[in-house]
C-alpha cells in the first residue's frame, strides 16, 4: 500500500482533482503543515495555486521560513499567506 504522498502524487489523485474542478468553481484542499509533512508540497503539484496559514504567535519566523522554502523546492505557485489569530 502506497504512502499518503505516493497517494497524493499519483494520476488517480490528479484525476480526482480535475473532476472536482469540472464540478466546483473553486476546490480547497487542506493539507498537514508543510513543516511536519511532504503532504502540500506533494499536493502542490496537482493543485493551481497554495496558501500558507501562518498562526499568530505560534509560528516562528523560521518556521516560515523553511515552509515558503519547502514549497518554493517543490515549484508551487504560492498565491497568499493567511494570518490567523488560533
Amino acid at each position: 500500500m502506497p504512502g499518503l504522498e505516493g497517494l497524493l502524487s499519483s494520476a488517480a489523485m490528479s484525476t480526482f482533482v480535475d473532476d472536482l474542478r469540472k464540478e466546483f468553481a473553486r476546490v480547497v484542499i487542506v493539507a498537514p503543515s508543510v513543516i511536519d509533512s511532504s503532504a502540500a508540497s506533494v499536493l502542490s503539484t496537482v493543485v493551481d495555486a497554495d496558501l500558507l496559514v501562518v498562526q499568530k504567535r505560534r509560528t516562528h519566523r523560521g518556521q516560515l521560513g523553511r515552509a515558503i522554502g519547502e514549497l518554493k523546492a517543490a515549484r508551487a505557485y504560492l498565491l497568499a499567506v493567511v494570518l490567523t489569530k488560533s
